[in-house]
């Protein structure tokens, strides 16, 4: 992948000239009981994530985003086929700390502020008092938020709390990070400010990042591979791999490139509310 302004290219983790793929999903299916009727919500899932990469789910409402992306991070577990994560069981991966996760909803305790919210998954750990106020302090400026230490969530906007999310979704150190749709509600001008926060954020830390939205310029714009969902029940329907330079911008997404990439992702999401995509 070529780089831009000084920022290195990210590079794929190569073996014998295939990439080699941190997340391994193979035949994934996941099945409900809604009121005593059996309700398949998944069926023949297979997708690999590359290390250090930025990968999307995308699909109608309803066929499965979030469902998938929790059966990868061991929230929820799957009724057939298998998933690995790091060489091992996603269980395995979770408890060895490698995963962290971001939710639509910040999450925040109302009575922490910004950077006890940041020290909770350490301090939960028995990290020692002066190393959790350290590094929360090292990333709340990572995440663009140094001076606003001691503010309460009550006193964040929308995007700010959503930072503070990030933030302690990355105390850990974790080597993945789930994402499901943590911008959802934001205005677009505020969602596109998070997004070149994210994608900052990315850069900067080389953790490898899945993210689910139903935005498709979002998509485009932080993505290396988008897997799209058909519904009825959710299956991928096609993957695509955006090359294009990073870090993007807004002028990025005025590349004749950019455009074809958001029109090529219209057309697939139409033929899967439309029941026509393969």
């Amino acid at each position: 992948m070529r780089a831009r302004a000084g920022v290195p290219a990210r590079q794929d983790d190569v073996s014998g000239g295939t990439a080699r793929g941190v997340v391994n999903a193979t035949g994934v299916g996941k099945r409900f009981d809604v009121g005593g009727t059996p309700f398949t919500a998944l069926e023949g899932i297979s997708l690999t994530i590359r290390e250090g990469g930025f990968s999307t789910l995308i699909g109608p409402s309803g066929c499965g985003k979030s469902t998938l992306l929790r059966i990868l991070a061991d929230v929820v577990r799957p009724t057939s086929g298998s998933v690995e994560v790091f060489g091992r069981s996603p269980e395995e991966a979770r408890r060895a700390g490698e995963f962290g996760f971001v939710f639509q909803d910040p999450v925040l305790l109302p009575w922490r502020t910004a950077q006890a919210n940041v020290e909770l998954p350490l301090q939960v750990a028995g990290v020692a008092k002066a190393e959790r106020q350290e590094r929360a302090r090292e990333l709340l400026r990572l995440v663009g938020l140094k001076g606003f230490e001691k503010a309460l969530p009550a006193k964040l906007s929308g995007g700010m709390a959503r930072r503070v999310a990030i933030a302690r979704a990355l105390i850990l150190r974790p080597r993945l990070l789930f994402l499901d749709e943590p911008f959802n509600g934001l205005d677009e001008i505020r969602r596109r400010q998070m997004n070149d926060e994210l994608q900052r954020i990315w850069l900067e830390t080389g953790t490898t990042a899945i993210l689910v939205t139903h935005n498709v310029s979002e998509a485009v714009f932080l993505s290396d591979q988008v897997v799209v969902l058909g519904c009825g029940p959710g299956r991928v329907i096609a993957e695509l791999q955006i090359d294009l330079p990073r870090p993007r911008d807004a002028d990025t997404m005025l590349l004749p490139e950019f455009v074809a990439y958001e029109r090529t992702l219209t057309r697939l999401l139409t033929e899967a509310y439309e029941g026509t995509g393969p």
